[in-house]
């Protein structure tokens, strides 16, 4: 039988390149989506309505403030948020989890703006709010990537970096706890800290003591 050389297929050298996760206009939908389901959770109390809105921690802490709001008759202790942003990075990378950060506006009763981490684990999935952070007054957002460029995200590979997220979180928690001990002088004095230690000072040695402990919760996703 005649016969003739199989076709050869050229190896590709590299793999894909990776691209900014979001554009501003598809991360502005997804704000806006996020906050619409957001007050709708709020309005009803649920944290059953808060699936596919906020996930990890944000939805924890969301879904227990619900649960105290509703047993107190309090609102005012549900966070009022908004994801009305003022500056954004969003991830540079081809692979899952992938993930957004944003600075927000104050909200109508308070000037003082949060960041918004966010989260898409799958490519089927939405992206989900996986936490907030309230920015005290006088904390300096540094300057970040515009989304059109992107945000490297850090990933599995740590090499380069002094510390790991999960490892520098840790670190913090512990000076937290325990801010004359080894890793109290690597932080600074900031606005948390000040807090913290402003709840642990009343002296109520009459009655009893006080007790306040920070908990380690897994790191806020970076780009």
């Amino acid at each position: 039988a005649c016969s003739q050389d199989v076709p050869q297929v050229d190896t590709p050298t590299s793999g894909a390149t990776a691209v900014p996760v979001l554009d501003s206009q598809r991360l502005a939908t997804v704000l806006a989506r996020i906050q619409k389901g957001l007050e709708a959770a709020d309005s009803a109390k649920s944290s059953d309505d808060l699936v596919g809105y906020l996930t990890g921690p944000a939805a924890r802490i969301r879904g227990e403030s619900y649960t105290l709001a509703t047993a107190s008759s309090n609102d005012s202790v549900i966070d009022p948020l908004t994801t009305t942003s003022q500056a954004e990075a969003v991830g540079l990378t081809t692979s899952f989890p992938r993930t957004a950060l944003t600075v927000t506006e104050g909200t109508d009763t308070s000037n003082v703006p949060y960041l918004l981490a966010l989260t898409e684990e799958t490519a089927r999935d939405p992206y989900e709010m996986w936490g907030w952070a309230q920015l005290f007054n006088g904390v300096e957002v540094p300057s970040t990537a515009t989304p059109s460029v992107g945000s490297a995200q850090v990933g599995a590979d740590t090499t380069g970096l002094i510390a790991t997220p999960e490892e520098t979180l840790a670190a913090y928690v512990d000076a937290l706890n325990d801010p004359s001990g080894a890793n109290g002088t690597a932080f600074a004095d900031d606005a948390l800290r000040q807090r913290v230690a402003a709840e642990r000072s009343p002296d109520v040695s009459t009655a009893g003591e006080i007790t306040v402990t920070v908990p380690t919760q897994p790191p806020v996703p970076q780009p």
